[in-house]
């Protein structure tokens, strides 16, 4: 389990070989998608001029952002599973996907 020493002496997410991810990026596209009214956020793109990323729904309804090919989405909490019922419960949970690689964000730690 990640904790929030570990995130803060890191700045690079590797879970599976994933391409490189920001660790404070990660968290605040985290942020971000959990922020109801919040439709936009701005970020440093590949080349690191900051531009606004727009935060959109998904076809299931959940939301979700667009970042360097990785699609951080909000968990659905329709469907069955532990991540579900964290969210019902309350709980922030994130998955950031891209083609078979992911990272898992609960409650602002990446774990």
């Amino acid at each position: 389990m990640t904790t929030d020493t570990d995130i803060q002496q890191t700045t690079t997410v590797y879970p599976l070989e994933m391409q490189r991810v920001d660790r404070g990026v990660a968290l605040k596209i985290h942020e971000a998608i959990h922020t109801p009214n919040l439709s936009n956020i701005i970020l440093p793109s590949e080349n690191g001029i900051e531009i606004p990323y727009i935060i959109s729904r998904a076809p299931n309804g959940c939301r979700q952002l667009i970042y360097n090919k990785i699609r951080f989405m909000e968990q659905n909490k329709d469907k069955s599973s532990t991540y579900a019922e964290l969210a019902k419960q309350g709980h922030k949970v994130t998955w950031g996907i891209r083609d078979d690689k992911w990272i898992y964000i609960l409650d602002n730690k990446i774990m």
